[in-house]
This record gives C-alpha cells, structure tokens and sequence, in this order.
C-alpha cells in the first residue's frame, strides 16, 4: 500500500538517496533539491537552483553531507551542490560544465562528474569544491555517471553515433589509465566495480560487458536483446542484476563469469536500475510497474542411516527456522533466501547431525547427511499430585 508521495516538476529521471531518516531527491524541470521525511514524506527543508533543472539529479550522502549535480541545463553551466543532510545549509557549490546528466562519485576526496556539453570529467575537492582537475574528450562527451574504486575513476561515453568507451582514470591525477573503445554507446550507464571487474551497459551494443579493472581488457560479454540504458547492479555476494529495451525481463548474471543465473520477464521495457534491502529485490518497469522479487537458493541432498538406507529425517536452517521434511528415501529440496546458514538433520532415535552451507541466489547446492543411530536408554522419575504428593 502507497504510504506517502511527494510531488515534483515533471521529467524526474533521477534515482533519489535515502539516508538518515530523510529522502534526498530534485525536483525535475522545476529544478530545486529536496530533502523529505522518510516515514512521512514531509519536507524537511528545500534547496533552490535558479535556472538550472534537476531532472537527472541523483544525489550521494557522505559523512552527512548530500553532494548533489543540477542538470540538463543547456542554457549555463550546471552545479555541484554540498549541502549539510540535516539542516540543507549550503556548504559549497561550483559550476561543472552544461548538460549534465548523471550524479557525481564521492570518494578519495573527491567529487566526480561528467558533462556532455564540453565532453568533460571534472573532479572537485570534497571539502571545499575547488576543482582539483578537469579531463576533457574530442569525439565523444559523458552521458552516464562515475565510478570511484581503488584510486581509479571509471565512466563511460558516448559518440551520438552508438559508439563510446570505457575510460579508466587516476583519481589523484586525472590521467588516463586505459581506454577500451570498443564498449559502444554507454548513455544511462555507471560501470559496477566487483573485485577485479569493472561492469557496464552497452546502450549501442546491447550487451553488458565486464572488463579487467588493471588492464581495459574484456572478461566477458553477456548480448541481450535491446539497449541496456540503466546502471546494473552488482550484489555483494556476486550477481549482476540488470534489464533492457525491449527483451522485456529482469536478469541475473554470475559476475565472475557472465553467465546468467535466472531471468524473470516483466511485461515490459526494463529502463532503471534494480535495488536490494531487506531480501527483496525491487525493479520498475516502463509501463510504470514495480515488481518485487524473494531471491531464493536451493539445498539439495539426501539423509541416509548407518546401512545406507534413506531416512526421513527433518532438515532444518538455524536462522531462519524453513524446514522440510525427508522422504522416504532420503532425498530433501529446501529453499531459503541467500546467506550463511547452519543447517541441521535430525530424525528420533538418530544422532543430530549440522553443517554450515552457503545458500546463493538462483543456485542449488548439495548437502548430504549420514546419521547414526543412538544406544537404548531409560527415563526414571515421580508423578505427584498438584499438592507435589507422589501418586
């Protein structure tokens, strides 16, 4: 059920922060940033940005701080607003380039972002704004947004002809540490970085592609059919969560090899990034459906006795309390959602048997269990009346 909604200027593109209690979002067209409550959807203070829109505004919260870009603006330069989280005072605010389309990194001391009016990548000090250095491109200019890991600063471009690059970029220098030019158009994209892998959507080539994050190189390529548009996004357990124009689903990728996990369809384009909280996995549609999903992984394996007969013993997972029963011959199938669980075996007459298992989403892990039976023994003792009188 709905619980609150605030109204904006129309074409609001960008995906709001939610921190501390408070909901951080721009005001589209009308421009302007707004900071609601996040229980009750009321303004807890308001931001003006004189003729600048804030259609794509997607703001970051650092260290209570909300670091925010306007933007498309064509008509003057856009701005990078620092504003205190709790009370909305400015702190500073420094104008990065026209037409930009995508929020800034925050990290390493820096504020990074692109824009597509000057095909520039410009990095400010975090604490003061001053700009610490500008990378500028020729052919083509920056309609997704940064990424910031390890040092290294890495974006895609677009050519307005459905080519573009990935570019890694020293964070402390603004020097170009590789380019791989053969990503295709990557508008509406941030890459995901993933240990070793650097992730990104290919809107011209339809495609999400994984790169060596040292190197530039391709790891792997996984082709959909449509323009991937949206950020992906890449769990902490290891899965590349995305969708596209046209093939109308919602996917999963390993993010070590590319290959998909599960698909979903969804009856329509898939054009913004998914989000994860509290095991639901939650995506829109461009027919303006919100899909929910239980990322589920599955336990497999068989209980057996001391001759090796199947046993039909109760498996249970410790944190979750999801049990099922044995049949007959052993076999068990069990599904629960994604983590680190104990899971225990135990059957009358039969030693308790448990082990620790990691279930992974969209996965089926193995888990078998021989169990031994117990000796006879004896119970003694005195029933007595409600008086505590033996009876």
């Amino acid at each position: 059920a709905e619980k609150w909604r605030f109204t904006t200027g129309s074409n609001l593109r960008g995906a709001p922060a939610v921190a501390d209690g408070m909901v951080f979002t721009g005001g589209g067209q009308n421009g302007g940033l707004y900071a609601l409550d996040a229980a009750t959807g009321q303004v807890r203070w308001t931001l003006d940005t004189p003729d600048r829109s804030t259609i794509y505004t997607s703001p970051a919260v650092v260290d209570g701080v909300v670091y925010a870009a306007t933007g498309p603006t064509t008509s003057r330069e856009d701005t990078v607003f620092a504003v205190d989280a709790a009370t909305g005072e400015p702190l500073w605010a420094t104008d990065v380039g026209s037409t930009v389309f995508a929020g800034p990194a925050v990290g390493d001391g820096l504020v990074v972002v692109g824009n597509a009016g000057g095909g520039e990548l410009v990095a400010l000090d975090v604490a003061t704004g001053d700009v610490k250095w500008t990378y500028g491109r020729d052919a083509d200019y920056f309609v997704g947004g940064p990424s910031l890991a390890d040092g290294t600063v890495y974006i895609a471009t677009t050519d307005g002809d459905g080519g573009g690059s990935v570019l890694a970029i020293e964070a402390a220098t603004g020097e170009l540490r590789w380019e791989n030019a053969r990503h295709g158009d990557g508008q509406g994209s941030t890459p995901a970085v993933y240990g070793d892998r650097v992730i990104a959507g290919s809107h011209g080539l339809g495609a999400v592609v994984a790169y060596h994050a040292a190197t530039g190189e391709p790891a792997w390529r996984y082709d959909v059919d449509g323009a991937v548009s949206a950020s992906v996004m890449v769990t902490d357990d290891g899965y590349v969560i995305g969708g596209s124009q046209l093939d109308h689903r919602l996917w999963a990728l390993d993010a070590a090899t590319g290959e998909l996990v599960w698909e979903e369809p969804v009856g329509a384009n898939v054009t913004s990034s998914a989000a994860f909280a509290d095991n639901r996995l939650v995506t829109a549609d461009a027919r303006g459906n919100i899909h929910a999903f239980h990322p589920t992984g599955t336990i497999s394996g068989t209980v057996t006795g001391p001759d090796g007969a199947g046993l039909a013993a109760t498996i249970t997972v410790a944190e979750t309390g999801a049990s099922v029963t044995a049949g007959d011959d052993g076999g068990f199938e069990l599904r629960d959602v994604p983590g680190r669980v104990t899971l225990t075996a135990s059957l009358f007459g039969y030693s308790q048997e448990s082990v620790d298992v990691e279930i992974r989403a969209g996965r089926t892990i193995t888990a078998d269990f021989s169990l031994t039976a117990v000796g006879n023994g004896a119970v003694s003792g005195t029933v007595v009346d409600e008086a505590g009188v033996p009876i």
